[in-house]
């Protein structure tokens, strides 16, 4: 399992710099009428070298981890991470850590 390495104070300004973020892009239209926020949830894979990252096994001869992002796509801020090994499906990250996105402060 990978070790944490970001900090209290490095995910306190990353969250500062989406608050920010958002409040520029808050009245630019979407391109459509919704008063809800979208969002869109992008798994993207990303391979590693199995002999330098062992935790990551994906199969025998490969390694890999996913970049689980909830994306507001109104200025496509990321509103949540959370990365995982490369097995774990799209689906369980919604089941497992999406309850709701926490509101802008």
């Amino acid at each position: 399992m990978p070790t944490r390495c970001a900090t209290g104070a490095s995910v306190r300004s990353a969250q500062r710099l989406i608050v920010i973020a958002r409040d520029l892009y808050i009245g630019d239209p979407f391109g459509a009428d919704r008063k809800e926020t979208v969002y869109a949830l992008a798994a993207p894979t990303i391979d590693l070298c199995l002999s330098v990252f062992p935790w990551a096994q994906l199969r025998t001869a490969k390694a890999a981890i996913k970049l689980h992002t909830l994306l507001d796509l109104r200025g496509n801020i990321p509103a949540f991470t959370y990365t995982s090994d490369g097995k774990m499906h799209e689906v369980n990250v919604q089941i497992n850590c999406l309850r709701k996105p926490a509101p802008p402060t």
